[in-house]
């Protein structure tokens, strides 16, 4: 992933500057000129895309809902600009003035990408709003259960840190090994059985887990007290 290995990026950053001057100062610039405009035609199609999508509400185009008008206005803005100034970039000019034009280009676009996110594209990668409705129904005493890919969410929003995992440890798997002799916090889905089999009070045990992977062990699961699902995340509790 990038952030692991964002110690690269500034010694990467320096050394493409002075290559990509050297290149220029020698006297050549046509693959700088064709990778420029390459790159300016692209995101100006995708401004003028996201513009026609949402103006005229075509759903293969239109990735944001309603009251989100400002964020495509300056998504598009941030990728006309983009490309506007990466054609520029290609006119005959000063070294200096041409990468300083390439590198001011998507500056928009990155200063407001954390804003002009879709909701619908955050909510589907994250269950807080499914965990916040359901909070009520947890108490201390209510075991959890997570899938790896929502653990975190879980643990934040509940503010514990005793959460069992179902089958697959993803990225926590390394930590899951010092688990001895503290009880094993991965459970396998007989394990997972096991549990939801020696719960004698009722809605005490809560999974909750990516919804498409709910489905594959549905089948095998006891009928659950208490059901509720959002964009592609499951609130199970027996």
């Amino acid at each position: 992933l990038a952030t692991y290995i964002l110690p690269c990026f500034p010694p990467l950053a320096i050394l493409t500057a002075t290559g990509l001057l050297n290149y220029l100062r020698e006297g050549r610039q046509k693959t700088f000129n064709i990778g420029a405009a390459f790159f300016g035609v692209l995101v100006g199609i995708l401004g003028v895309g996201l513009i026609v999508g949402e103006t005229l509400d075509l759903p293969a185009l239109s990735p944001y809902g309603e009251g989100e008008s400002w964020k495509w206005i300056v998504a598009a803005l941030g990728f006309l600009t983009w490309g506007m100034f990466s054609v520029l970039a290609t006119r005959p000019q000063g070294d200096l003035k041409k990468i300083a034009l390439y590198c001011a280009a998507p500056l928009l676009f990155m200063l407001g990408s954390q804003f002009i996110m879709p909701e619908k594209f955050m909510e589907g990668r994250t269950p807080g709003r499914l965990l916040m409705r359901n909070a009520h129904r947890v108490s201390p005493e209510t075991t959890l259960v997570s899938g790896d890919q929502v653990v975190s969410a879980v643990c934040w929003f509940y503010k514990r840190d005793d959460v069992y995992l179902f089958k697959t440890g993803g990225e926590l798997t390394y930590g899951l090994k010092y688990d001895n002799p503290a009880p094993p916090r991965l459970l396998t889905v007989d394990q997972f059985r096991d549990l939801i089999g020696r719960n004698s009070d009722k809605s005490r045990i809560a999974l909750i887990m990516e919804s498409n992977r709910y489905v594959k062990y549905k089948a095998i699961f006891p009928k659950p007290a208490f059901w509720d699902e959002e964009n592609c995340f499951v609130f199970i509790q027996y």
